[in-house]
């Protein structure tokens, strides 16, 4: 069966999918939370081989639509030296090779499925042969709609690159590097995002890793702030309401990065201490406003210790066993063990 027969086939089979995952409202994959519920799970990542004559894939259904929507991922083709020849084998076990192979992303919308096919290449010049990568996007309802070969800003054979996914105001677009994002595609979507997936060609082996999917519901609880109420904050008797500043940071890059350096107002809410945004934010700025709640603290039985919900720059809740310590000073410690990092905060005086 050729790659474009393989391509059709594929589409038709997702456009009648049944979802087989249900994810959580948890939509991030990394070595430090891991890779469930993948079945190509490894520790690294997610890792499709395949030595037939069929694609592999696999569909993961969206907690629900998602009409603004923005997935990342890093992708690594390991089956992807020049000098190489990938062996498969053929439905009647016929031993074929394969120098370039592909790999690719499906996205399932509310009546559409689209496909990115990657796949490495060269791109001939006058002197010599520049290594690239191919990329298509295709449709079920329109086959194949562009075609590109990017040369600079990539890493076209075994080493990695970011790509990125975006679904906003009605439009799709995809952006990869491999130090910075570049645009490849920007098209316009009509129908909501239902799931997404990932596909290795024949021969292929590729390895997907550091995903985040965001349903980008701005439904995050925002406080009305002004001046009055910093000003009954910070002369508050609870240790915790004010204004808290970043102070430092040990952070495993790798597992957890910062978003800013943060400007936050405490206030106690019944039992809970809502940490509010002021200012700061780095990354994904214009989704944090003044008010909206970045953490929220709740005592635990230990004195000065705080069981923590961190939201991230995409305003997604970290829960996993965080905890904040207040000691004597004016220093509350964030530890965040699952990404083997901590960060201090340190309260300021304003008035």
């Amino acid at each position: 069966m050729s790659t474009r027969r393989r391509i059709i086939v594929t589409l038709f089979i997702f456009s009648l999918l049944v979802p087989i995952y249900t994810l959580a409202d948890n939509l991030h994959w990394n070595k430090g939370r891991g890779y469930q519920p993948f079945p190509n799970a490894t520790p690294d990542g997610i890792l499709i081989s395949n030595s037939t004559d069929t694609l592999q894939w696999n569909y993961y259904s969206l907690p629900k639509v998602a009409e603004d929507f923005t997935l990342r991922f890093r992708s690594k083709n390991l089956h992807g030296n020049p000098g190489k020849r990938y062996r498969y084998l053929t439905s009647d076990l016929k031993e074929m090779r394969i120098k370039f192979t592909e790999w690719g992303l499906i996205m399932v919308t509310q009546a559409d499925t689209l496909v990115m096919r990657v796949k490495t290449g060269e791109q001939p010049s006058a002197i010599e042969s520049v290594p690239s990568l191919e990329i298509s996007l295709w449709s079920s309802s329109a086959g194949e709609i562009e075609k590109v070969n990017l040369i600079k800003n990539i890493n076209p054979f075994e080493g990695d690159n970011l790509w990125e996914c975006k679904l906003e105001n009605q439009h799709l677009k995809i952006s990869a590097g491999n130090t910075g994002l570049e645009k490849v595609f920007e098209k316009a979507i009509k129908e909501a995002i239902t799931g997404f997936g990932f596909f290795c060609g024949s021969g292929g082996e590729v390895l997907i890793s550091d995903i985040s999917a965001y349903i980008n519901d701005d439904d995050t609880p925002r406080f009305e702030i002004d001046e009055s109420v910093i000003q009954q904050a910070s002369l508050s008797n609870d240790p915790l309401e004010g204004i808290w500043m970043m102070f430092d940071r040990e952070l495993e890059e790798s597992l957890l990065k910062t978003g800013g350096d943060y400007k936050l107002l405490c206030l106690k809410d019944d039992n809970n201490y809502l940490f509010l945004y002021l200012d700061g934010a780095r990354v994904n700025v214009d989704n944090w406003s003044i008010g909206d709640v970045k953490a929220i603290l709740t005592p635990t039985p230990f004195h000065g210790i705080y069981n923590v919900e961190w939201k991230d720059a995409m305003k997604e809740s970290f829960v996993n066993d965080i905890r904040a310590q207040k000691g004597d000073t004016d220093i509350l410690t964030i530890m965040f063990p699952y990404q083997q990092s901590k960060l201090r905060l340190r309260k300021v005086n304003i008035l």
